[in-house]
């Protein structure tokens, strides 16, 4: 059962590195909310982010046999999908950041910001064994 858990958590953290999400997340960092682009600024954007599939397969049907592991991997591996779900979050709330003069670009950076730590929270809980 480790080792299935090891291997979705292993698939996700290759995903970030394939698409370099940290680096990006960094980059979009310095725009604020007057600098993105009108289409990236609409409410329609925020629907990008509430999709009902199922990103974490593995975990999601498998939470009955964590029982059966030590506490300290149990403690790890429901740390991880907790902070993955919370960049999903995230996201979703600097997505729903509207467009505003100044205030909005301190929400946006705060929101940003959260998304940016809580992936790094994530990533450093992938590494415990």
């Amino acid at each position: 059962m480790v080792d299935l858990f090891a291997c979705e958590v292993s698939t996700l953290c290759g995903i970030m590195s394939v698409l370099d999400a940290v680096r990006r997340m960094n980059e979009n960092f310095d725009l604020c909310p007057d600098a993105r682009s009108g289409a990236a600024n609409d409410t329609a954007t925020a629907s990008r982010f509430t999709s009902q599939e199922e990103y974490f397969p593995v975990f999601e049907n498998n939470t009955a046999a964590l029982e059966a592991l030590e506490a300290r991997v149990v403690i790890n591996i429901t740390a991880f999908y907790t902070y993955m779900k919370a960049v999903r979050d995230s996201m979703r709330a600097l997505a729903e950041t509207a467009p505003e003069p100044a205030a909005a670009a301190s929400r946006w950076h705060a929101a940003a910001r959260n998304a940016i730590y809580v992936m790094y929270l994530g990533l450093e809980s992938a590494r415990k064994p």
